[in-house]
């Protein structure tokens, strides 16, 4: 079972760099969407950051948790127990994994405004701003768990 261990920790890493440069992507991207660009040009933006969403940020969210609950369990309740920076992992990854679902939602719903018959620019861009708050806390969210993994700051 030990064998198994170094897989899963690439499929993990693999899986961290996945979730953080889908939500990097999305950030840099369409951070800077125009507030008066035109429905079509809004409904296009909004539903290139679902697809990214979809692929990159909610897949390497699966992988991370599956390859992490996978890690704990070929290691045993002793090593949680003996590392407790483990503990400080799982917490913020559990903060940013519902960070990024309250962002999908939360882009699915501007979706959902922007696919009207008659979409409403003022009622899109509040949604829009809530999105923009959500991933600028998920990122700080990921960056801090993925310092706190790479120095191990808490033994």
């Amino acid at each position: 079972m030990f064998v198994l261990f170094p897989a899963f920790l690439v499929l993990h890493i693999f899986g961290v760099i996945l979730w953080a440069g889908g939500s990097i992507v999305q950030y840099i991207f369409f951070t800077d969407m125009p507030e008066d660009c035109h429905p079509n040009e809004q409904s296009f933006f909004i539903d290139l950051i679902r697809k990214v969403t979809r692929v990159m940020a909610l897949t390497g969210t699966g992988v991370v948790w599956l390859s992490g609950l996978t890690m704990i369990f070929i290691q045993g309740s002793e090593w949680l127990t003996a590392h407790g920076f483990i503990h400080i992992k799982i917490s913020l990854g559990l903060i940013a994994a519902v960070l990024t679902l309250m962002a999908f939602y939360a882009i699915r719903k501007t979706a959902a405004l922007c696919s009207a018959e008659s979409p409403d620019p003022a009622a899109v861009m509040p949604s829009m701003k809530r999105w923009k708050t959500l991933q600028t806390i998920l990122l700080i969210t990921l960056g801090t768990a993925v310092l706190v993994a790479v120095f191990r700051f808490f033994n």
